[in-house]
């Protein structure tokens, strides 16, 4: 676990500066002896999910919400950067990721690989476009991006149990593109740029620049499949 690390090094750290200080005779005893760092809770267990089940969850769900499943479905994407997309981030079918929403706040991707461009399916972005005007593409009624938080507990957690689908979160739409892609043999150096990973070695051995126009074909398969069998013509709003 990333977090469990940096508390290990924060803790060395720490414990370097008081041994320092005991040295000195300014204070007794280094209370980083004592210290453990936390286990890391269990991991949550991801679910790959078929074309099908993404098709009828999204069903399932008011708008905005339906299209932002298919979107992180269709694209890999986190969730905090797909909420964090504006229209202006689009130059004609091509999203170009440059920011994400984290704890409500607008800030910068969470690497500097996250800052990326996709092509969006034509099929996609029709349904996007479908959600109306406004500066962000995933809104409230309020003109706000939206909150992953809010919609995973009132709205995508509880359709996902009805539905007797095992998610654990939104994070399993990111996980069942890339798993598909590679079963699929598409380039581990493809998958990587697509989702972004701040270290390729994750994915590949070698990091290679992959042009934007080598996605196109992969994603729209993927996206006409899943809106394949979701009603675009009447939408839900949202309540």
């Amino acid at each position: 676990m990333h977090w469990r690390n940096t508390v290990r090094a924060m803790r060395a750290c720490l414990s370097r500066v008081l041994s320092w200080a005991v040295a000195c005779d300014w204070t007794a005893k280094n209370p980083c002896f004592f210290v453990a760092v936390p286990f890391a809770k269990s991991r949550v267990k991801r679910t790959v999910l078929t074309s099908e089940q993404v098709a009828t969850i999204a069903s399932r769900l008011k708008e905005p919400y339906a299209t932002l499943v298919l979107f992180l479905a269709a694209t890999g994407l986190r969730v905090g950067e797909a909420v964090g997309i504006k229209w202006s981030d689009f130059d004609g079918t091509v999203l170009h990721v440059q920011r994400r929403i984290y704890d409500g706040r607008e800030g910068t991707t969470k690497t500097r690989s996250s800052e990326r461009s996709i092509p969006i399916a034509p099929l996609l972005l029709e349904r996007m476009k479908a959600l109306g005007d406004g500066e962000w593409v995933f809104r409230s009624r309020k003109g706000t991006p939206v909150d992953p938080k809010n919609i995973a507990h009132r709205y995508l957690r509880p359709v996902a149990r009805e539905l007797g689908i095992p998610l654990g979160g939104w994070h399993d739409f990111r996980h069942t593109l890339s798993t598909r892609l590679l079963r699929e043999k598409h380039p581990a150096k493809l998958v990587a740029e697509l989702l972004g990973h701040s270290d390729v070695r994750t994915t590949l051995a070698v990091y290679h620049h992959v042009a934007a126009e080598e996605l196109r074909a992969p994603l729209a398969e993927i996206a006409g499949q899943l809106l394949c069998d979701v009603t675009k013509s009447s939408p839900k709003s949202a309540a």
